[in-house]
């Protein structure tokens, strides 16, 4: 089915008061299409519709991402994140969920609005990133024996564990761009907590006009069991900076802390991966020449953020330390509630 006949069939639906939810004063509209999935609009609510009905992959990983959503909404997190629910139907079959409101913190279309944040907002997005972590990653892992693992295997960039995985190419692919992956290797620490494992700024709903600027996280599709700073590695590809801010401030509150080390090297080898798939592809040169670009642009600012903190731990300046803000309300309540963190 086209997008036309799909909303020509969930319109009728409305009209004849069978949908869990009320089309009355909205109309549907078309999203840009993602992969498998129609997107549709439909007031407060996004709609996935699979183009190839309920016998694709794509239905099959939706009703997994229901189960995850509604999991982690019985746990009560302090951060708001989407709650998809399935809709089933001989006519019709999609996932339905409130749209978290607020804009896309890093978009597809190569807006990042990071790069306009104050200091302060960006140490209170940090701040507020690492209590979400803590909250998910502090679930306990039997409320997820229900849930169907993703893919029928865990998402993981510990390459040292990867059959596939050939460190001296990758190694000659950072030398590329002028980094060393000796020094960054380093042993990955296999502490298995529930990830969300697609955390970059495509998934963070943000308003710019207020000092915590995350309004919630979406996007569970890929949420899984997984080793700890693994979380980490796509904030860290999104922006350094920010995901070292956010390591730091999860360590406060962690009794299990990350390695930074151990984010940095797992994800320059993704990066190589990533590189080797584009030298791969026979792309046009028009293309190729914006991939290196790209590669180029984020590598020299991790080779720029990494210099700057060797600089900087060889001749500290105390007039240029950056000191740590009070723990915001959200952290003292969710230190103070200390659901699980014991277990962290």
């Amino acid at each position: 089915m086209n997008s036309a006949e799909i909303i020509s069939k969930i319109t009728t639906l409305g009209k004849e008061g069978k949908l869990p939810f009320s089309l009355e004063n909205c109309s549907l509209k078309s999203l840009r299409e993602n992969g498998q999935n129609v997107p549709l609009k439909a007031g407060n609510k996004v709609l996935r519709v699979p183009k190839n009905g309920k016998e694709s992959k794509t239905w099959a990983d939706l009703e997994r991402e229901s189960q995850v959503t509604a999991m982690i909404q019985k746990q009560n997190l302090k951060t708001k994140t989407s709650d998809v629910k399935i809709f089933d139907t001989p006519e019709i079959c999609f996932a339905y969920h409130d749209i978290v409101e607020g804009d896309v913190l890093d978009n597809k279309s190569g807006e990042n609005l990071l790069a306009g944040l104050s200091e302060k907002q960006k140490d209170f997005l940090a701040e507020d990133l690492a209590v979400f972590f803590a909250e998910l990653h502090s679930i306990p892992l039997s409320e997820t024996k229900e849930i169907r693992p993703y893919d029928a295997m865990p998402i993981s960039y510990d390459y040292e564990k990867n059959p596939k995985f050939d460190y001296s190419s990758n190694k000659k692919i950072m030398n590329r761009f002028g980094l060393d992956l000796d020094d960054f290797r380093t042993p990955i620490s296999h502490d298995k907590v529930f990830c969300h494992n697609d955390l970059h700024g495509g998934n963070l709903a943000v308003d710019t006009s207020k000092e915590h600027i995350l309004n919630g996280v979406f996007d569970f599709g890929n949420a899984d069991i997984n080793d700890r700073s693994a979380d980490f590695v796509k904030l860290c590809a999104m922006d350094r900076n920010l995901a070292r801010r956010t390591v730091n401030a999860y360590n406060k509150i962690s009794q299990k802390p990350v390695s930074m080390k151990e984010v940095d090297y797992q994800y320059l080898n993704w990066m190589a991966q990533s590189i080797k798939g584009f030298d791969n592809m026979n792309l046009p040169p028009e293309q190729k020449n914006i991939v290196d670009h790209k590669m180029k642009r984020d590598l020299g600012l991790f080779r720029s953020d990494v210099l700057k903190e060797k600089i900087e731990a060889k001749v500290p300046r105390k007039d240029k330390e950056i000191q740590p803000h009070k723990l915001s309300q959200q952290q003292v309540s969710f230190l103070a509630s200390s659901r699980n963190i014991d277990s962290l």
